[in-house]
């Protein structure tokens, strides 16, 4: 209950309860109130929120590349491999350029899977082939494979086959001819037999035109 007395000390008050007192008292002439001091509860720590952000990474990613297989490419070349080469003169690394048949051969099959898309990459395919196999074959020889590959002479091997489309084979060697590489005289040779073998070609006034340098 409350205790309140005039003058003199206030009686002690019971656990819980405020007092006051009345009267004159050396600081102020007026109510005196006080409350117990209470002990303050323990600050209650929500629980961190899960971030919005988890499960996520930041900063640059890094991707794992599956080196090319050229051996595999230059075995059996496919359109879909075509498309993801990035470096077209490395097919020297995988092909032995110094064995005319086999250059003649993977020029011949390479010409049956080029695409609009992909034809600025063979051709420097082929540049690169017949630059490095000119170097290291015999003129005369290497030309001679590339004709029969292309079906324009017969073949001393009874069981070969073309492999070559045609016109995409003669327009490689159309626009490699006017490269340093190309031999002079090759080049005549080749020139002859596609002027022989007009009938066999699309537009074939077109590319006889390029091997007239």
């Amino acid at each position: 209950g409350i205790n309140a007395e005039y003058g003199g000390n206030p009686a002690p008050a019971t656990d819980g309860a405020p007092k006051f007192s009345f009267g004159n008292t050396p600081a102020t002439n007026a109510f005196q109130f006080s409350a117990p001091l209470t002990k303050s509860s323990p600050e209650k720590v929500s629980p961190a929120k899960p971030s919005p952000f988890a499960g996520f990474e930041f900063g640059p990613r890094t991707t794992s590349t599956v080196p090319f297989n050229w051996d595999s490419f230059v075995a059996s070349p496919s359109p879909t491999e075509l498309r993801n080469i990035s470096d077209p003169k490395s097919v020297l690394g995988a092909l032995d350029t110094s064995n005319a048949a086999k250059t003649a051969a993977f020029i011949g099959r390479l010409s049956r899977i080029v695409t609009n898309e992909t034809a600025g990459t063979c051709q420097e395919m082929v540049d690169a082939i017949l630059a490095s196999s000119y170097e290291a074959c015999n003129h005369a020889f290497l030309t001679n494979e590339l004709l029969v590959t292309l079906d324009f002479i017969k073949s001393e091997d009874k069981d070969f086959k073309p492999v070559a489309d045609t016109d995409t084979m003669i327009g490689f060697l159309g626009k490699s001819v006017s490269q340093p590489f190309f031999p002079p005289v090759s080049r005549k040779t080749v020139a002859a037999f596609v002027k022989k073998e007009a009938a066999k070609i699309k537009n074939s006034s077109s590319i006889i035109g390029q091997f007239e340098i």
